[in-house]
């Protein structure tokens, strides 16, 4: 005899809840790991900064991945309208929450999550921004030394030649 509990199957705006959530927290992570990154380069750090570099790609990966999963909800949610065509709409929330029931407090749920999102994806820009500025001036701080190491031999070779 089995007291198997049946669970109700998610409703899309509930699974694009949860998408969204797993999302956020991916991007969140993803923030965590630049700000490592960004540690590694401040401290001069080629190992961290290449373990750094490999665990951002695979993050990226996954955010990606569920960056796709979360428009295919979002169009069954939609019932059919493009995802793409509705995500860049200016409006694409307010008509969101239009067709979204607010059973459960699904609709205050889905503000949350969203604005939790946007916030995390902000994040992660800004910060992907100073790293590359960073990276930058790490890469013309190098060049530079080199220039003069190099010029510095090569002086010091003709001078003892001469």
């Amino acid at each position: 005899m089995s007291f198997a509990v049946q669970q109700k199957p998610l409703s899309p705006i509930e699974q694009l809840i949860t998408i969204m959530t797993m999302e956020c927290e991916a991007t969140e992570s993803l923030f965590k790991v630049l700000s490592e990154q960004q540690e590694a380069v401040i401290s001069y750090s080629g190992e961290e900064l290449e373990y750094s570099t490999e665990r951002c790609s695979e993050m990226i990966r996954r955010v990606r991945a569920l960056e796709k999963d979360r428009l295919r909800i979002l169009e069954k949610a939609l019932q059919g309208t493009s995802a793409e065509n509705f995500s860049s709409s200016p409006y694409a929330f307010e008509r969101l929450m239009s067709v979204v029931d607010n059973r459960g407090g699904l609709k205050s749920r889905l503000k949350t999550i969203s604005d939790r999102l946007r916030v995390a994806v902000a994040s992660v820009v800004h910060k992907n921004l100073v790293n590359s500025k960073l990276l930058e001036h790490s890469m013309n701080y190098a060049q530079h030394n080199i220039k003069m190491i190099t010029s510095e031999y090569s002086r010091q070779f003709i001078d003892k030649k001469l």
